[in-house]
């Protein structure tokens, strides 16, 4: 293979800067060795922050204006790294532009706004695809496999969560993020987003919300005095007030497609956790346990693997086995560690790899409609108290069969 691929980058914030160190090291899967990777364009509103990763992260130039990128006919691929309203006027362009589009999770606002683009892609023939980047991870790619296999049976239940401490504190800054209008929703969508996808891959769709609670536990943040720093980093802070419209906490009970309960918990203001994505698997033979924190092993209990006075859950060390382990960290051992990192240059080797070899992407835009079908639909179960079946939402926007 002797391909070359033109790649810019729209939003220079912590996950674009992100996106821009995976697609520098996409050549390390050997499938790509020969690809010619080149790294055109960070583009960001901050001509400053765009100057500072274009150079860190060695792409060509820097830009202040999105124009910049959907008018340049040589840039085939853009990863899309922007708050959430934004998609909305972005993403249709680039799609227009007939770029191919990997988009940073969530999908936009909400459902209708995902099914929008996922039609769209399709309809423009371009590759598409949402970052889900914990479901790239080594470890979730040798759960999957021992799931399919039967390692621990039929999934009866499981327990899930994201928990993370980035809003614990009132001194945390207003942002876009705490207007339901810009954002589409709290804590369900901005770290939902990433469980609900892992649930999805492992364990199948959600098929109803049986019942949800939501929660914003902090009602007013103070505006920042300035421009605010990047991602979720404090700043100084004005006398003046808004009104938070979005979920702090949210607790769901769902049904999976196969039959299941899930119950899972979404915080942005878990104190003493910064950053935990987790999930236990209860099967009718097995057990696993998994958490971010310790995101190169997971536990795994099966009854059949010893005697009971000497049987356990044991822990799993993910090793050069997985392709997002083995190709995406210079020192594929087991033990050494890969990091958060590695889920990203997984995630760029991806999406590169079905732009030139037309093959199927992990997770496309059709991915995360459903991850925001999921969404809407835990939302609408907390608003009205009730349960919400996704296939009633997945019709209301497709319209009749």
């Amino acid at each position: 293979m002797n391909k070359k691929i033109t790649v810019a980058v729209i939003g220079a914030g912590m996950a674009g800067q992100a996106h821009a160190y995976g697609f520098r090291n996409a050549t390390m899967h050997p499938a790509l060795s020969e690809v010619d990777i080149e790294l055109s364009t960070i583009a960001d509103a901050s001509r400053q922050l765009a100057e500072s990763v274009s150079k860190r992260y060695g792409f060509a130039r820097a830009v202040d204006s999105v124009d910049a990128v959907v008018e340049d006919d040589s840039i085939d691929a853009v990863s899309v790294a922007l708050p959430n309203f934004a998609y909305a006027e972005v993403i249709p362009r680039l799609i227009g532009a007939g770029k191919h589009v990997l988009a940073e999770k969530p999908l936009g606002r909400s459902a209708a706004e995902a099914y929008g683009f996922a039609t769209a892609a399709d309809a423009a023939e371009v590759v598409h695809g949402v970052g889900f980047s914990f479901s790239r991870l080594g470890a979730i790619e040798a759960i999957e496999t021992l799931l399919k296999s039967g390692a621990i049976g039929n999934i009866r239940h499981l327990s899930a969560w994201y928990l993370t401490d980035y809003a614990a504190t009132e001194e945390t800054p207003f942002s876009w993020r705490y207007d339901k209008s810009l954002a589409g929703g709290g804590a369900i969508v901005d770290v939902g987003a990433h469980i609900i996808s892992v649930i999805e891959r492992l364990a199948g769709p959600i098929n109803r919300v049986i019942a949800a609670e939501a929660r914003t536990l902090i009602p007013s943040r103070r505006l920042p005095a300035g421009t605010a720093g990047i991602g979720h980093g404090h700043a100084e802070l004005s006398s003046e007030t808004a009104a938070v419209t979005t979920d702090d906490v949210t607790s769901v009970v769902a049904e999976l497609a196969g039959g299941g309960l899930a119950q899972i918990t979404t915080s942005r203001v878990a104190t003493g956790v910064p950053n935990s994505l987790g999930f236990q698997i209860i099967g009718s033979d097995g057990s696993i346990a998994f958490d971010s924190m310790h995101a190169d092993e997971f536990q795994l209990f099966q009854p059949s693997s010893a005697p009971a006075e000497s049987n356990g859950a044991r822990t799993v060390l993910v090793g050069p086995e997985q392709p997002a382990f083995a190709y995406t960290i210079p020192m594929p051992a087991r033990g050494v560690g890969s990091g958060y990192g590695a889920a990203f240059v997984a995630q760029a080797q991806d999406f590169v790899g079905s732009i030139v070899s037309k093959r199927p992407i992990t997770s496309d835009f059709w991915a995360g409609y459903q991850t925001m079908l999921a969404c809407d639909a835990v939302q609408l179960a907390a608003a009205g108290h009730s349960s919400v079946d996704l296939s009633d939402l997945d019709k209301s926007h497709r319209g009749p069969s």
